[in-house]
């Protein structure tokens, strides 16, 4: 005797005429040997809403922070880069790429790991703050970078990392 299960998504027509996307359960099984098939039928409109309300959102993001000329720089509770935006990247001569999951202590001279833990162990107290830095480029040479820096928390309080809005002021440093 058969039995078995499937799950599927499809569209039912209501009873206006309008097509309703459904998530389909079905499962065969043996009824006293009897074949019989049980189906449940779940309209999933508001789902289907919700994923397409996030992949806009999501794109909407994606969009500013690829276009903004300011480089953006997250960091993990390790300090680890989670995520840049090109900005950034082009700022330190790397790709989004190449900085991904690497530690902030990779951009910068021996002499400013000192300052950049200190600064960062203040995010992890939920200190925000403005401030300059000098990182170094792919190529050796020096960044000078105003950054505004914000503690990330998770919905308990508990600190999951920063970020940062970083401002290349080498050029006018250098004036």
């Amino acid at each position: 005797h058969a039995t078995g299960s499937a799950i599927f998504e499809t569209r039912h027509v209501a009873k206006d005429g309008h097509l309703v996307p459904v998530e389909v359960s079905t499962r065969l099984f043996d009824l006293r040997g009897t074949p019989t098939v049980l189906s449940v039928t779940r309209d999933i409109s508001e789902r289907l809403a919700a994923e397409q309300a996030l992949r806009d959102s999501e794109a909407r993001y994606r969009d500013l922070l690829e276009t903004l000329m300011e480089g953006i720089w997250a960091l993990d509770t390790e300090a680890r880069t989670t995520l840049v935006n090109p900005a950034m990247a082009a700022m330190l001569g790397y790709s989004v790429e190449e900085m991904d999951g690497r530690p902030l202590f990779d951009f910068m001279d021996d002499a400013a790991v000192e300052e950049a833990r200190e600064l960062f162990a203040r995010r992890s107290q939920g200190v925000a703050e403005q401030h300059e830095f000098e990182f170094r480029r792919k190529d050796g040479t020096p960044l000078s970078a105003r950054l505004a820096t914000t503690p990330l928390v998770s919905a308990d309080g508990s600190f999951r990392g920063a970020v940062a809005a970083v401002e290349d002021i080498t050029a006018r440093k250098r004036a």
